[in-house]
């Protein structure tokens, strides 16, 4: 096979032996196909990202949690605090739930889109009863 066929999105590839497709969609996203030689791929450089995770030491789930519920906290009171400062105590109120509301994807990483999924626990806990599961 001469010819790859990638997409730029969400980066799923197939083999191909030419660069003509029948079916230019990713079957992983649905976005466009790009049909690339073998040997014209650019060799992928290592990110800011990837330099930054070697030089930090790993953590558990425990203590990532334990962060994004700190952060949590200090942002839902600060929200409250001005608003306090602002409105008094219902203003302060509306500032809470609102900073609140934001923080769910942080403090709930993976089920709202939120980064660092903790697989293992949630693999772990079946669905409850009358709710399909998300691994099915």
């Amino acid at each position: 096979m001469e010819y790859v066929h990638r997409c730029d999105f969400c980066g799923w590839s197939r083999n191909a032996g030419s660069a003509a497709m029948t079916a230019p969609r990713c079957d992983a996203c649905g976005c466009g196909l790009t049909s690339l030689r073998r040997s014209d791929i650019p060799v992928p450089l290592p990110s800011d990202l990837e330099e930054l995770q070697r030089l930090l030491p790993r953590v558990g789930p425990e203590i990532k949690h334990a962060l994004r519920l700190a952060f949590v906290v200090l942002i839902t009171a600060a929200a409250a605090r001005w608003g306090f400062g602002e409105g008094g105590p219902a203003i302060a109120i509306v500032a809470f739930g609102i900073a609140g509301l934001f923080a769910v994807p942080i403090a709930v990483p993976g089920r709202y889109g939120g980064p660092d999924v903790d697989s293992a626990r949630d693999d772990a806990a079946p669905a409850p009863a009358g709710l399909p599961s998300r691994h099915a």
